[in-house]
């Protein structure tokens, strides 16, 4: 395994500016020939494996991650206090959310359900109440005050 800057200072040695394939090549052997280069076994095995898959796991965490910042986005658009507002409550400023998780069970199934911030308005509080989730899950009604 030979590093980019080793065979970059190789090339920067022979004094030509020029990129192509036999320059690089000749970079390459003159590293190689003065033991610049270092040898490595590629993993096999479970190894292997655990690599595979510890990066195909990484790239979906990333592509998640993605996904709910395009989502975010959307939202301050359309649904600014839905992911929750700062308020004055005696003299300090707080951060209140109606949602203590933005992607849990409850707020996904409010985005499913009611696109726009006047279709929950137009439920009301004994609407919102009336929800399958509000008994099982944490959903701050009282959030909803402040809104």
């Amino acid at each position: 395994m030979l590093n980019a800057a080793t065979t970059t200072q190789e090339r920067q040695a022979l004094l030509n500016w020029s990129k192509t394939d036999n320059l690089d090549l000749m970079a390459i052997v003159q590293s190689m020939i003065h033991g610049r280069g270092t040898s490595i076994e590629l993993s096999t095995g479970s190894v292997h494996n655990h690599q595979k898959l510890t990066r195909a796991r990484r790239e979906l965490v990333d592509e998640r991650t993605a996904t709910q910042n395009l989502i975010r986005v959307h939202l301050d658009h359309i649904f600014r206090e839905f992911q929750g507002k700062s308020v004055w409550v005696n003299g300090k400023r707080k951060h209140v959310q109606p949602f203590s998780k933005l992607f849990g069970k409850a707020p996904r199934y409010l985005m499913r359900h009611h696109l726009h911030p006047s279709d929950v308005l137009s439920l009301g509080e004994q609407g919102l109440r009336s929800f399958p989730f509000v008994k099982t899950l944490k959903f701050e009604i009282q959030a909803l005050k402040y809104y």
